[in-house]
């Protein structure tokens, strides 16, 4: 059912549920041994080398285990979390300032303890495992996206995703799709990345996310 407007061919939100559609669109860009989870993301964005991101690898980003000074706190005004809202475009900056953008914010972050160590949500990783698969193919956010997960899977309608004021996309938040094709989504993991008779999100990829988890990192991070 539809309320408030909306209908079928409505494109909305989905939040942090587009970091799963980002983390399904690398197994299939790590399938093709077109990027490496084990290697560092600063191989592939030299632009992090100095920043917390500097010695993580890419699978650190895909298990939210960085070591980062970041606390994804909604209600702040005046901390990391606000700074990263700006950075987005989400929220207005001050009269006056000019807000680092996206992909200025993401090497200003600091080191927290060890990474790989603890579970710790960070929706910045999410972002930049966005811009790490971009220099990986070579190829826009969006246009990857489509080509190589959203067409094959045989969505009804056109997804967009939000980006910030200089065009760098949020992978982590900003995905929008219509109901359906979100019903669409789920159902090929649970067929183990099958749609339309075709293997488009690689099986092996699919298992790994389910059953690969750390509990230790887990039981050491703030959800547990």
């Amino acid at each position: 059912r539809y309320f408030n407007g909306m209908a079928p061919d409505t494109r909305h939100i989905i939040f942090s549920v587009s970091k799963s559609v980002t983390a399904s669109l690398t197994g299939i860009v790590v399938d093709r041994g077109q990027l490496d989870p084990d290697a560092p993301i600063a191989d592939y964005v030299p632009e992090v080398a100095g920043s917390t991101y500097g010695d993580a690898t890419v699978r650190h980003l895909l298990d939210m285990t960085i070591g980062v000074n970041f606390v994804e706190d909604y209600t702040d005004t005046e901390g990391d979390f606000a700074r990263y809202r700006m950075a987005t475009g989400w929220n207005p900056s001050p009269a006056g300032t000019v807000p680092a953008y996206l992909r200025e914010f993401l090497p200003s972050l600091t080191k927290d303890g060890e990474h790989g160590a603890k579970f710790h949500y960070v929706s910045p990783n999410s972002d930049l495992l966005g811009w790490v698969l971009e220099r990986a193919t070579g190829t826009p956010f969006n246009v990857l996206l489509s080509r190589e997960l959203w067409a094959p899977m045989g969505a009804e309608f056109d997804a967009y995703v939000a980006v910030d004021p200089l065009g760098a996309p949020r992978p982590a938040g900003g995905i929008c799709v219509t109901l359906r094709d979100l019903a669409r989504f789920g159902q090929m993991h649970l067929e183990g990345g099958l749609a339309n008779n075709r293997q488009i999100i690689p099986e092996w990829w699919i298992r790994d996310m389910r059953e690969n988890g750390d509990p230790k990192a887990w039981a050491a991070g703030e959800f547990s």
